[in-house]
C-alpha cells in the first residue's frame, strides 16, 4: 500500500465471524491475523475518522471492536460505531462483555453511536457496564449522538452521568435517542453553553418546565418542530 497519508477517512465493516466450535478452518483467526497485519502502525497514524459497523454476537466479536479503535486511540478526530448487539442470550440473561479502561481519546471531538439490539427491542432495563468503556474514554469529545433504541440511548446517558457530566466540558453539541426525562436530567448537570441539541423523541408538554433548570443557550429540535430558545 502506498500513499496512505492521503486516506485519513476509513470505514471497516466486520463479517459475522463464527464461533469457535462451528470454525474448523480458523476462519476467525484468519481474519483477525489479517486485520492486525493491515492495521499496521504507519498507516493508523494518519487516520482521522473511523467508522465502524457490524453485528456483534459474542464477547470475541465485541473485543474486535475494541482492539481495532484503540489503535486508532492517539490520532482519530471523529469515531461512529454502527453496531447490532446481542445484549440478550436465548434466555433472556443479558450477555457481559469486556470492559478497556486503558482506552482514552486523546484527540477525539465526535463520538456517534448507534446501537442495536439484535433480538430483544422491548428490554425496559439494561445494566451493560461495559458502557463504561467509552464514557471513559470520549471525556474530551465536542459532539456526542446517538441512534437506536430509546432503553438503549438513556442506560448510555446514565453511564455519562455516572462519570460526571463536569468530566465533558468541552461538549457542546447534543444529539439524543433516548426518553425524553433522561435527556432532560442530563442536560440540568451541564453548565457549559451548549450550541445544538437535538432530541429525537418529540417532549410532552410536561417536559417542557424542566428545560428552566437548564443555564444555558440551546437550539432544541422537538419532532420535526425547530425552536430556539434562550435559558437563564
Amino acid at each position: 500500500m502506498r500513499n496512505v497519508a492521503d486516506w485519513p477517512n476509513w470505514k471497516i465493516r466486520f463479517p459475522h465471524l463464527p464461533a469457535k466450535e462451528d470454525d474448523p478452518e480458523n476462519r476467525k483467526d484468519q481474519y483477525v491475523t489479517g486485520l492486525n497485519w493491515f492495521l499496521q502502525p504507519r498507516r493508523e497514524l494518519h487516520v482521522k475518522t473511523l467508522s465502524l459497523s457490524g453485528d456483534i454476537h459474542s464477547d470475541q466479536d465485541y473485543r474486535l471492536y475494541l482492539d481495532t479503535v484503540y489503535k486508532f486511540k492517539d490520532t482519530l478526530e471523529e469515531l461512529r460505531l454502527n453496531i447490532a448487539m446481542e445484549i440478550c442470550d436465548d434466555q433472556g440473561t443479558e450477555n457481559d462483555y469486556s470492559s478497556r479502561p486503558d482506552l482514552a481519546f486523546n484527540k477525539l471531538k465526535k463520538f456517534s453511536l448507534r446501537l442495536d439490539d439484535l433480538y430483544d427491542p422491548q428490554r425496559a432495563t439494561l445494566t451493560a457496564d461495559w458502557m463504561q468503556t467509552w464514557t471513559d474514554a470520549i471525556k474530551q469529545v465536542v459532539s456526542i449522538s446517538t441512534v437506536g433504541y430509546d432503553f438503549i440511548g438513556s442506560r448510555f446517558l446514565e453511564e455519562l452521568r455516572t462519570t460526571g457530566t463536569s468530566q465533558y466540558q468541552n461538549l457542546r453539541e447534543i444529539s439524543l435517542t433516548c426518553k425524553p426525562e433522561d435527556a432532560i436530567n442530563f442536560l440540568t448537570e451541564i453548565t457549559q453553553p451548549l450550541k445544538k441539541l437535538n432530541l429525537r423523541l418529540p417532549l410532552k408538554n410536561g417536559h417542557l418546565p424542566e428545560f428552566e433548570k437548564s443555564p444555558q443557550e440551546i437550539r432544541l429540535v422537538l419532532g420535526i418542530s425547530k425552536v430556539s430558545c434562550r435559558h437563564g
